[in-house]
């Protein structure tokens, strides 16, 4: 069998050209990757994929029109990966805004490295899907951010580890306000509650993830649902009066309240589904709504880190809300990431005008050794 070998190898030194700052034809990029500066727009139904990059940065606005995805990833275990959009340096984030009705996915979960994912701007929205991924493994946390002020989310957005790890984790600028009607996920990750958390959507804690709640006036919305799997943690770091309503409670997790131990009482309503803290001292309480159907001696209240600990022997007596129902744990494989296959047919005229007609297999694949990465494309005549 007649072999063609034809052997392009692009290494990460090599530029890749972007020349419009409208993404009307689908792409994938290798390399390293120079960005016009102004807003960016991926058309309806068009995808975007940058693959083993160091780093990406949209210093203006970014729009992911409906149907169309935005993907910037690593598959080299020493390279890290750094992506910033709409964090422009020097006329700031007044015009810029963030606009995703597709898919955004920044994947650095391959990478031992540091990873550092920012989104600024004056606005974020989504109504589609974002996920953030990180390995977890590095000895300093990597970052996954949207420091926004105002994020309206009504989709849902991922901040991944693949394993425990001190990831930076932010969701909105502090004091600022986030409205959640979706769904965001925390996975093998740990956040600090720094804006102002309203509207109806779910809060999902996955694997060995813990959300620090701030509780009383409009900081934590009680419409807002947190939904706890079995090695979740909630933390209360301030007791202050208010409620948060929890989907998922028991099996394993814990629920941890900034109290003395000797500073407490407790009441379980099975008619509200409401377990209630209270400081005996100042009168304040806590409103946990978790739900009917617990039974008030399963519940355990013991010496925990912030200084009460709340756990629950049994399993969660009721079913999970569906708008929590879409799992954390899957980051999306971006186009062109992998290993690609495929036949085409050509035709070849010689100089005596003879022309010959052959079916090739087409493989396009890579090499990864260290932070050396060698694309190429090699055919043979089948």
């Amino acid at each position: 069998m007649k072999i063609l070998r034809l052997l392009f190898v692009a290494f990460l030194a090599i530029l890749a050209l972007v020349s419009s700052s409208e993404i009307s034809q689908n792409t994938i990029d290798r390399g390293f990757v120079q960005i016009n500066t102004g807003d960016y727009t991926i058309d309806n139904g068009i995808t975007w994929s940058i693959i083993d990059v160091t780093s990406v940065t949209l210093t203006d606005g970014l729009t992911v029109g409906t149907g169309a995805s935005f993907y910037v990833s690593t598959s080299a275990s020493l390279l890290g990966l750094s992506v910033s959009i709409a964090l422009n340096p020097i006329l700031g984030p007044a015009n810029d805004v963030i606009v995703n009705n597709g898919l955004i996915s920044l994947n650095g979960a391959s990478s031992l490295l540091t990873s550092s994912f920012q989104f600024g701007g004056a606005s974020f929205t989504n109504t589609g899907q974002v996920y953030m991924g990180v390995s977890g493994g590095s000895l300093i946390g990597s970052t996954m951010s949207i420091s926004t002020n105002t994020i309206q989310n009504t989709g849902l957005i991922v901040y991944y580890q693949a394993q425990p790890g001190s990831a930076n984790i932010n969701i909105g600028a502090s004091g600022s306000a986030v409205t959640n009607n979706g769904q965001i996920c925390l996975y093998n990750a740990h956040y600090s509650q720094n804006a102002n958390i309203l509207g109806t959507g779910c809060i999902t804690l996955d694997a060995d993830s813990e959300l620090d709640v701030k509780v009383g006036s409009s900081s934590f919305a009680s419409t807002q649902i947190i939904y706890m799997t079995p090695q979740s943690t909630i933390g209360i770091p301030t007791f202050a009066s208010g409620s948060i309503t929890i989907n998922g409670f028991g099996g394993g997790n814990t629920i941890t309240i900034n109290i003395p131990l000797a500073l407490y009482s407790q009441s379980y309503s099975q008619t509200t589904g409401t377990l209630t803290i209270r400081n005996i001292l100042t009168s304040a309480s806590i409103q946990l709504v978790i739900g009917s159907g617990y039974i008030s001696n399963s519940f355990t209240f013991s010496a925990g880190l912030l200084g009460l600990s709340v756990t629950y022997s049994g399993n969660p007596p009721n079913p999970i809300s569906s708008l929590c129902a879409t799992g954390c744990g899957v980051l999306p494989v971006a186009p062109g990431d992998e290993p690609t296959e495929y036949t085409t047919v050509v035709t070849t005229t010689n100089s005596n005008a003879q022309t010959t007609t052959g079916t090739y297999d087409v493989l396009i694949s890579n090499t990864v050794i260290g932070t050396s990465i060698s694309w190429y494309t090699s055919s043979s005549l089948i």
